[in-house]
């Protein structure tokens, strides 16, 4: 993250247990590209193991859950709601102040989904990023003890809420009105406009490949159903290719959705050739 002001931000994370589990894994890799320039990252509450354990089990159960169910519906896709919570680079919290803003965070949290404070706490995974820009990343489950929580969490009108508490919380601790506080002059440039060309960079980059990749999806696809192989092997590769460049930013839920839909193309085409060479080989004696 280049944002030098503070601020909180909140993501649903797809994909089902893949997602989360890539999600995770982002969190805590200090070598992503993303982390150079961390100085420490270190779990606040709970780890991600055991975080992963716990949802999984709410969530295959509501995927049983559907399954069973003869009316139909569409298994869950989302397993947890991620809250960012941002410092500006003039602020290094230390350890036991990001556990006094924690605490008051799940506390409104518990009020607002009107779950256990205790409970909620058994259930969340919160790490911390120590860098330039510091932030709390807060993970808590779509589902708790078989019941969902997915409206509450997702609803704007939640992160409006935690906002307010944050600003609340950085004004206590630390003095700093949001409504007054102008990000610092970082050298001769001003480091919130270049971030924010940076990251809008990024934005198009990513943008531009999921495009290019769905495109090279729909040709593939056609090429199969023409039985165009040259078409299809050009296609195949073109495809590798793209989402090698994706694969950095896989931490992202629109990047995840088509990287999710790739392998699925590509398991199936699996599975079809494993039975095309079964029906040629024919039975073993």
């Amino acid at each position: 993250m280049g944002i030098k002001n503070f601020f909180v931000r909140s993501e649903s994370i797809k994909n089902g247990l893949n997602g989360l589990a890539v999600y995770l894994r982002y969190l805590e890799d200090s070598k992503h590209k993303n982390h150079l320039k961390t100085n420490n990252i270190y779990a606040l509450l709970n780890n991600a193991d055991y975080f992963f354990s716990s949802v999984a089990r709410d969530f295959n159960k509501a995927c049983v859950e559907v399954a069973a169910n003869k009316k139909g519906g569409r298994p869950p896709t989302v397993t947890a709601q991620s809250f960012c919570l941002s410092m500006p680079a003039s602020i290094q919290p230390t350890r036991q102040e990001w556990v006094e803003i924690s605490k008051s965070v799940l506390k409104e949290v518990s009020r607002i989904i009107d779950v256990d404070y205790k409970v909620l706490v058994k259930h969340t995974f919160i790490n911390v990023h120590d860098q330039n820009n510091s932030h709390l990343n807060i993970l808590i489950p779509r589902r708790i003890n078989g019941k969902s929580y997915a409206v509450e969490l997702s609803r704007p009108s939640t992160t409006n809420v935690l906002k307010s508490i944050f600003n609340g919380l950085v004004y206590k601790i630390y003095g700093l009105d949001r409504n007054y506080y102008k990000p610092e002059m970082i050298g001769r440039t001003n480091g919130k406009l270049q971030s924010i060309k940076e990251e809008k960079n990024s934005i198009l980059i990513i943008e531009r490949n999921i495009k290019k990749l769905s495109e090279q999806i729909d040709k593939y696809v056609n090429a199969l159903l023409l039985n165009d192989m040259n078409q299809y092997r050009r296609q195949r590769n073109r495809m590798q290719r793209t989402v090698e460049q994706l694969k950095e930013y896989d931490f992202m839920s629109d990047v995840r959705d088509v990287l999710s839909i790739y392998n699925k193309i590509i398991e199936d085409e699996c599975i079809g050739n494993s039975r095309k060479n079964r029906k040629r080989t024919g039975p073993k004696p």
